[in-house]
């Protein structure tokens, strides 16, 4: 049974784009999501690399964005190198002989990229939320560049934590947004609603 591992159909779109470029360009792509995944590297510098000065700007964005899902998954799923390698075979297209480079890249950094994903994925240390207090405001200048009023609506919102100050007060963090910045800020919260449901749904 081959060997399948989530990791989106627009990532596993854009590794089959990997057949558009050299092995030269593949490997410093692949090395830099590692260094990057690892900690080594941040993305503006990890992907400022001679080799790729003349390769396509979105192109990199695609291939790296896929790289980082790659090994994301396959470390999270224990893969082997042998079994990267029929993954990316069997669902990207990629040639045996670049399946077998990727995988080999993956495999010695895999027990690293592991151990970091453990730490990474222990939210423990972080305030758990237990309620939220908003109110609305409208505010209204005198004038604007066009010589009117300006009238907004502003959200004030104030997180709720479990956890307490040194007064033995709830801890808080308050903020203030525009209605489409609150818009935004829900819209991403269901996405991630969504994606925390897609993964319980696969176990």
């Amino acid at each position: 049974m081959a060997t399948t591992i989530d990791i989106g159909e627009e990532a596993l779109e854009f590794l089959a784009a990997s057949k558009d470029i050299g092995d030269v360009e593949l490997e410093a792509l692949a090395r830099a999501a590692l260094s990057v995944l690892l900690g080594a590297e941040r993305e503006d510098t990890a992907l400022v690399d001679p080799v790729l000065e003349e390769m396509n700007v979105d192109l990199i964005k695609k291939l790296y964005s896929g790289f980082v899902c790659l090994f994301v998954e396959a470390a999270k799923n224990d893969l082997s190198s042998k079994e990267l390698c029929a993954f990316l075979r069997s669902e990207c297209g990629v040639a045996q002989d670049r399946g077998e480079l990727l995988s080999h890249l993956f495999a010695n950094k895999k027990e690293e990229l592991r151990t970091r994903l453990s730490l990474t994925a222990n939210y423990s240390h972080l305030p758990q939320l237990s309620g939220v207090d908003w109110r609305l405001e409208y505010r209204t200048s005198s004038s604007s560049d066009e010589g009117g009023p300006v009238r907004e609506l502003v959200y004030h919102l104030s997180l709720k934590t479990r956890e307490r100050d040194d007064d033995g007060e709830l801890r808080k963090l308050d903020f203030s947004c525009s209605v489409e910045q609150l818009q935004d800020l829900v819209s991403q919260l269901k996405d991630a609603c969504k994606s925390v449901e897609r993964a319980v749904e696969r176990r």
